[in-house]
C-alpha cells in the first residue's frame, strides 16, 4: 500500500487513528485529559483479548521490563487499597483514589504494553502529520484572537468536574500573555505552552519519518 492511500487496518491502528486526528475535536469539547485513559484502557482490553488469540501470529510478545512495569503498578494499587482501609477512609474515597490510579499511575504500564500491539508506526506519523495540518489552518485563528483582544480562555469544559491537575486541562484556550514580558504564547491543545513545544519536538520527529513530501512538509511547518 502506497504512503498516499495509507489507511488504517486494524482495530488497533483504527483507534490510534482516530484518536490523534481529532485531537483538536477533543480539545474543543475539553476532553483531552479524558480521551488519554479511555484510550489506553480500551487498548490495553485489546492486548488482553490479542494475549489469549487462538492464532499464534496475532499475539502480542510482551518483554519482561514491561510486564515489570505491569506488577509496580499492581503493587502501587494494593498500596492504596491498604492504606484506604489502614485509615478508614471509606469507600467513597477507596473508589474515587482507584479511579484516579487508573487515568494516571496505571497508565505508566499500560502504555508501553499496548505498544506491543501490531500497529504500524506508518499510521502514527501519518495521524500526526494531519494534526499538524489542523495547526496550520486554525493558527491565523489564534492569532487574530489575540490580534482583536478575544478572552484567553472563552470556556472551561464541565467535564472538569470528572477531576484533574487543573482547569487548563479542560479549557480552550485562544492565546495566553507572558507575566514576565506581556508577549503572547500559544500552547494549542497542550496545557502549557512549554508542553506544546515538547509535542512540537515530538511530531518533528515523526515528520522526518513520514515517507510522503506533502505530509512531511505539513509536518515540519505545522
Amino acid at each position: 500500500m502506497g504512503a498516499e492511500t495509507l489507511t488504517p487496518e486494524t482495530l488497533e491502528e483504527r483507534i490510534v487513528w482516530y484518536s490523534i486526528t481529532r485531537t483538536y475535536v477533543f480539545y474543543l469539547f475539553g476532553a483531552l485529559y479524558l480521551v488519554a485513559p479511555v484510550i489506553g484502557w480500551i487498548l490495553f482490553f485489546i492486548v488482553v483479548l490479542r494475549v489469549f488469540d487462538k492464532d499464534r501470529a496475532n499475539r502480542p510478545h510482551i518483554p519482561l521490563a514491561i510486564w515489570i512495569w505491569v506488577i509496580g503498578m499492581l503493587v502501587m494499587l494494593l498500596a492504596l487499597i491498604v492504606g484506604h482501609v489502614d485509615y478508614s477512609l471509606g469507600i467513597g474515597k477507596l473508589i474515587k483514589s482507584t479511579i484516579g490510579w487508573a487515568k494516571g499511575w496505571a497508565l505508566l504500564a499500560i502504555f508501553p504494553l499496548i505498544g506491543c500491539l501490531k500497529i504500524r508506526p506508518e499510521i502514527i506519523y501519518r495521524a500526526t502529520m494531519i494534526v499538524c495540518m489542523h495547526t496550520l489552518i486554525l493558527l491565523p485563528v489564534f492569532v487574530m484572537a489575540w490580534a482583536v483582544g478575544l478572552p484567553q480562555t472563552p470556556y472551561v469544559s464541565p467535564l472538569k468536574v470528572i477531576g484533574g491537575p487543573g482547569p487548563e486541562f479542560f479549557a480552550l484556550s485562544l492565546y495566553e500573555i507572558d507575566p514576565g514580558t506581556g508577549t503572547p504564547r500559544w500552547r494549542l491543545f497542550t496545557p502549557w505552552a512549554p508542553a506544546a513545544g515538547f509535542v512540537a519536538n515530538i511530531y518533528f520527529i515523526f515528520a522526518m519519518r513520514e515517507k510522503e513530501t506533502k505530509w512531511k512538509l505539513a509536518g515540519i511547518f505545522g
